[in-house]
């Protein structure tokens, strides 16, 4: 039996609608960001965020590619950001 709380999120996004959630059970949280994690923390100023157990969102690319393939001009991040 599926016994997590789920909190949708809404994530701010300035193309469409976008949400994000988290996982909470047993004073446990997961968060996850989507694509959407560049500024998310300060955009919705979310305590639940900054402090979670673990942190789940999708980076564009690897930091040692970020001059190639431009991730913060698409308005994402790099796995060492995340």
């Amino acid at each position: 039996m599926f016994d997590w709380k789920i909190k949708p999120l809404n994530l701010l996004s300035e193309k469409t609608e976008q949400y994000g959630f988290i996982l909470e059970q047993n004073n446990k949280k997961i968060v996850f960001l989507g694509d959407e994690a560049i500024d998310i923390a300060e955009k919705i100023n979310n305590k639940d965020i900054t402090n979670s157990d673990r942190l789940l969102c999708e980076a564009f690319c690897l930091e040692n590619e970020k001059d190639t393939k431009v991730p913060h001009e698409k308005h994402h991040i790099t796995a060492k950001e995340s």
